[in-house]
This record gives C-alpha cells, sequence and structure tokens, in this order.
C-alpha cells in the first residue's frame, strides 16, 4: 500500500506464528503493521484474529421517517422495472415517483387531476432528461374511471413490477361518491382494491412483482 509506504515502514519481521503469508512489520515509529507478501496486503489489523473470531451478522440498516426516499433506493439500477403510484403528483407519491424514475424505473403516475400530475412528471424530468415518467388519469373516487385506467394501461403492452398504491384523502366533509359509496373510504380502499384486481394478471405475468400499499401512522 503506497501510503504505508510513504509513511516510513520498515520491513522488520516477527517471529509470531501468523496464517501462512502474513508477516508484522513496525513503523518508525512503533506501530505494529502486517504485510502478506502472497497478495500484497497490508493491515494494521491482527490476521490471526480473522482466523478466530467467528462471523459477524451484519444488521440491514434502519430506517425511520427521517429517511429519505433516495437514501433506501441508492446504489440500485431499476431500469427493468415499470413501476405504477396512485396520487404520485404531490408528497409522499411524488417523493416514491422522483426516487424510483431516478434510479432508471418507467414510472407512471396514476392521477385524477391530469395538470398537476403533468407537472410532476416536468419537475422530474428537468432534474434527469433521461427519466421515463408519464401521467396517467384514474379516479379512485369512480369505479368506472378506475376500470378505465387499467384497460388503458394493459393497452400499453407493458409488464407491471410494482403497483404502489398510495393515494388517499383525510378528513373531508362526508359525501357519496358516484357509485353511492362513502368518499374517503372508496378512495382510500375499495378504489385501490378494484385497481389490484383489475391488474392482477399484469403482476402475475410480471412476477417477480409485488402490490404496496401505503397506511397511516395513526391506524
Amino acid at each position: 500500500m503506497a501510503a504505508l509506504k510513504y509513511a516510513g515502514m520498515d520491513d522488520t519481521d516477527s517471529d509470531d506464528e501468523l496464517p501462512p503469508g502474513w508477516e508484522e512489520r513496525s513503523t518508525k515509529d512503533g506501530w505494529v503493521y502486517y504485510a502478506n507478501h502472497i497478495n500484497k496486503r497490508t493491515t494494521y489489523f491482527d490476521p490471526r484474529q480473522a482466523f478466530t473470531v467467528e462471523d459477524v451478522i451484519v444488521k440491514p440498516k434502519r430506517y425511520d421517517g427521517n429517511t429519505a426516499a433516495l437514501e433506501i433506493l441508492q446504489g440500485r439500477d431499476l431500469s427493468d422495472k415499470v413501476i405504477l403510484i396512485t396520487g404520485g403528483n404531490a408528497g409522499i407519491g411524488f417523493e416514491t415517483a422522483r426516487s424510483f424514475a431516478l434510479h432508471g424505473a418507467h414510472v407512471i403516475l396514476a392521477c385524477r387531476n391530469l395538470s398537476r400530475a403533468s407537472k410532476a412528471v416536468s419537475s422530474i424530468q428537468q432534474e434527469w432528461h433521461k427519466a421515463r415518467v408519464e401521467a396517467m388519469m384514474c379516479d379512485l373516487a369512480s369505479l368506472r374511471s378506475v376500470r378505465e385506467f387499467a384497460d388503458s394501461f394493459k393497452a400499453k403492452k407493458l409488464p407491471l413490477h410494482i403497483l404502489v398504491c398510495n393515494a388517499g384523502v383525510c378528513t373531508q366533509p362526508w359525501s357519496l361518491t358516484e357509485d353511492g359509496l362513502e368518499s374517503t373510504f372508496q378512495i382510500c380502499h375499495l378504489g385501490h382494491f378494484l385497481l389490484v384486481q383489475c391488474l392482477q394478471d399484469v403482476l402475475r405475468r410480471s412476477a417477480p412483482a409485488r402490490v404496496v400499499v401505503v397506511s397511516s401512522e395513526s391506524h
């Protein structure tokens, strides 16, 4: 290692029983290090310990509410994935869509407001001009709209590797949808249930695939 050479390390050897190829040496300042004349490695770590200590189980990194989506996907190549996100034009949905797109995935935003969705698409593409992201109309408050969206998606002949059921509403006044169902329940739950049912054949053909349902800490 060049850094050790420039630190002024001597070639004083030790007679200790080290693993084959290893020698104990010391710097002019008295620091002990180890050199391997087979693979030319140098280290301050005693190689004898590496042969006696049991393998350490590396725990996966823990994520919490302060973790950004880009951190979680760091180093991932999603260029072969098609990902559909409901309500991907704002909030958590937008950050999810942005992170997937910036890692190469083909991302489709399924939104009830195409104007806002188009702005979200432009925002992502301004960040990376090669981002593959598009918007499609899907209003979860209308079961007819959900079915029409599913038909339009299937017409694209694309696979579907990840379906993120993200869209939702809360604290809005009580009302019924055009289907005669309570609006919050339909938008947050029933609409997504129907969407998954309509697209399950595409998901199965695209296996391995998954459905991600975004929930709330308050649940």
